[in-house]
């Protein structure tokens, strides 16, 4: 199954089309026509999953240059501050209270913050573009997801057992 959504994202990309959205397509196919497929498919996703962020975060840090972070480490840290302090919180206020979700559970929602790559992949684009100082985007996006990886992160759980946020399943987050 891997190997035929490769080639169809090569196939697909070669004549010039957005291989992802084919393989996409393709996915939707094979869920719609074979739920089985799917259910199997379903257990093996999540070490593919975790195999594709590892890979995605070893090529990100390598397009990192250290000395260039440190040099906007001021910048980052202010923006990251107003992120995680007042533009997330007030747009997850005005996003979530119409549809009458708990303070707790908004606030919640509000200190989960970015802690993946795509911030990080979307801050690429302007770099791949050859856009005039758009390296400095990319320092600071990596820096400001930097900074909510280990900020946000690791205080989730505590969080969530705090407000007593429960998890899908009805049960409280596990302690980490």
């Amino acid at each position: 199954m891997a190997a035929l959504g490769l080639l169809l994202f090569a196939v697909t990309t070669r004549s010039g089309g957005s291989g992802f959205l084919a393989v996409y397509l393709a996915g939707l196919l094979v869920r719609h026509r074979a739920e089985r497929v799917t259910r199997l498919s379903l257990a093996g996703l999540n070490g593919y999953t975790w195999l594709a962020q590892a890979a995605l975060f070893l090529l990100l840090g390598l397009l990192v240059t250290p000395h260039e972070i440190w040099q906007l480490a001021g910048p980052g840290l202010l923006i990251a501050a107003g992120l995680m302090l007042l533009a997330r919180p007030l747009a997850v206020v005005l996003c979530l209270a119409p549809l009458r979700f708990s303070w707790q559970e908004q606030c919640f929602v509000a200190w989960s913050g970015l802690r993946g790559g795509v911030p990080i992949v979307l801050a690429a684009y302007p770099v791949l573009a050859g856009i005039p100082g758009a390296w400095r985007l990319f320092d600071v996006a990596f820096i400001v997801v930097l900074l909510s990886l280990l900020v946000q992160g690791p205080t989730l759980a505590p969080l969530a057992r705090a407000l007593k946020v429960q998890g899908s399943d009805g049960g409280a987050p596990p302690p980490t």
